[in-house]
């Protein structure tokens, strides 16, 4: 996210034509950076999803129970920083710190401690 910043901000300081010539030089950077985002984002869901079966299975809820879940107990449900780590090295993604600052992340997850809960609205 941080080169991310400082690549654009270079980009945006450039004459249009220079800076033309340099976002295409650059972009794979870009992208790559942009790719990380929506994985790390669909990855943390996925961990909600699966956090969200392993509680109905517990309670021995059926998904029309898990669906008419209070506010409160929603709130309840926690995904592991460490678990979240874990699984984006699987693919390659060995810092999500960059991840935890995008507005993306904010809008949708908080974190306290080492728990990360999901936003409900």
């Amino acid at each position: 996210v941080a080169t991310n910043m400082l690549l654009e901000s270079f980009l945006q300081a450039q004459k249009h034509a220079v800076a033309e010539q340099l976002k295409r030089r650059f972009s794979r950077y870009l992208r790559k950076i942009n790719q990380d985002t929506d994985l790390l984002f669909h990855l943390l869901n996925k961990l909600f999803r699966d956090t969200l079966r392993m509680h109905q299975y517990r309670m021995n809820l059926d998904l029309s129970s898990a669906l008419s879940m209070s506010e409160t107990q929603m709130r309840n449900l926690t995904v592991s920083l460490d678990q979240f780590e874990a699984e984006a090295r699987e693919y390659g993604i060995y810092d999500v710190s960059g991840f935890a600052n995008t507005q993306l992340f904010q809008d949708n997850f908080t974190v306290s401690g080492r728990q990360i809960s999901k936003k409900t609205f």
